[in-house]
Formats: structure tokens, sequence, C-alpha cells
């Protein structure tokens, strides 16, 4: 059986969906929110030149940054938009704000 490091770019996604959705899954039963994050290193895309830059510097390898950008609500919506609009639209908008909420004002 191959590991998941083994997997083309297509089927390595079909697997994280699969992991996102198991997740969701036992969150409901569990009575959990679930919320979309995701890995951003960086506000906009534009700013993936830099990081480009400045990691080569230090020895890293060159590699595709553009997609670790702080992304919109219509990107996030875009991103999980295989759970079905009223899903994506909950783990993206709904609970993200009722976690914001909970939150008290730190000054």
């Amino acid at each position: 059986m191959r590991g998941i490091d083994e997997c083309s770019y297509e089927e390595g996604l079909e697997y994280v969906r699969k992991f996102d959705k198991k997740i969701i899954e036992i969150a409901e039963k569990l009575g959990k929110l679930v919320v979309a994050t995701s890995d951003a290193h960086f506000v906009t895309q534009e700013e993936a030149i830099v990081r480009s830059v400045l990691q080569r510097h230090v020895g890293y390898e060159d590699d595709n940054q553009l997609e670790i950008h702080f992304r919109t609500t219509e990107e996030m919506l875009q991103e999980f938009s295989y759970l079905g609009e009223e899903k994506d639209w909950e783990i993206v908008v709904e609970n993200s704000n009722e976690i914001a909420g909970l939150i008290e004002d730190v000054k």
C-alpha cells in the first residue's frame, strides 16, 4: 500500500477531502464546531516573491508558494466547495463568526 507521500497531487487532494469529511462527521456527532482555516504565510500572493527570495537566501529550494496567502471569504468558500454550498458556508463563515463572538475584546 502506498503512503500519502507517494500519491499524485489529485490522489492527495482526494485523501484530504475524505479526511475533512470524516472530521466534520465526527465533530457533528460530538456537537463540536468545525472551522475552515488555511496555511497562510503572507497576506497577498505578491508577497510570495519576497518570501521566496528570503528562503532561497537561507538555502531552501524554490517552490510554488502562491497558494499560501491569506484567502478571502470567497476564496475559502471555493476551497471547500466540495462540501456543498450549505456546509462550506457553515464552516467558512458561520462557525468562524460564532467562535469570534466567543472571544472577548482585549486592550
